[in-house]
């Protein structure tokens, strides 16, 4: 027995194109259900071991403002990131760099989006749609409180793979359509760096080693390095 939900926008996943969907929609007076797979928001930022945020910038200007800007003020106001850092050698990231805590980064998107009045869905995976045409009507979810029936009048898929799309019998290609994918690429933390002495190794090759430096909230200096490239 499905229980039967409405609502003006059903946003489905929460990774940072959902929850700034989600929060752009609230702010403008709809009613928004955000629905999560996993138990926390973040998506790949959160789940996986992600290095900095994106660079906002194009050069030494900020072109990327919005809510997307304001997400990133309250984590570093929460001691949770270092703010957009000037990379002194910039590599394939760009001449900026954001690192950020996990758990902030998910705490600080769960904040906003429930002082926006989105509600949330946690452990909810989407497993048919219902189709009128070519607009999506219903939206048949299980999760661990049971069967949903979520009846939207906008359904924002941002699922990150097209889950939605697919489901409702759009076309799609994977990778290039010959079978090429993007690879997997795997990254790790790690601490008690001798970073001075990393940079000594690699002095022919600065575009290996990413050196960020910024400023914390607290006003204390902070530089991070990320190593890029492989055969370590």
């Amino acid at each position: 027995m499905y229980q039967k939900v409405e609502c003006d926008i059903a946003v489905v996943g929460g990774g940072p194109g959902g929850i700034m969907a989600a929060l752009a929609a609230a702010r403008c007076g709809a009613e928004v259900l955000l629905i999560e797979q996993g138990a926390f928001l973040g998506g790949t930022p959160t789940r996986s071991v992600l290095g900095p945020i994106s660079p906002f910038h194009f050069q030494d200007e900020q072109i990327i403002q919005g809510i997307a800007g304001e997400f990133i003020s309250k984590m570093v106001k929460s001691h949770g990131a270092t703010g957009h850092m000037k990379c002194m050698n910039p590599t394939g990231t760009g001449s900026y760099v954001c690192f950020y805590d996990h758990e902030i980064y998910e705490d600080t998107a769960q904040k906003m989006l429930e002082e926006a009045g989105v509600s949330l869905l946690f452990h909810g995976t989407v497993l048919e749609t219902v189709m009128r045409g070519r607009r999506i009507e219903t939206l048949r979810i299980e999760s661990r409180f049971g069967g949903l029936e979520i009846h939207p009048k906008i359904v924002v898929d941002a699922t990150g793979d097209g889950d939605i799309a697919a489901l409702s019998g759009e076309k799609f290609v994977l990778g290039d359509g010959k079978g090429g994918m993007q690879p997997g690429s795997l990254m790790f933390e790690m601490a008690g760096v001798d970073t001075n002495r990393l940079y000594r190794l690699y002095p022919g090759q600065p575009g290996r080693v990413c050196k960020a430096v910024g400023y914390h909230s607290s006003g204390q200096r902070k530089t991070a390095a990320a190593f890029c490239g492989s055969g370590v």
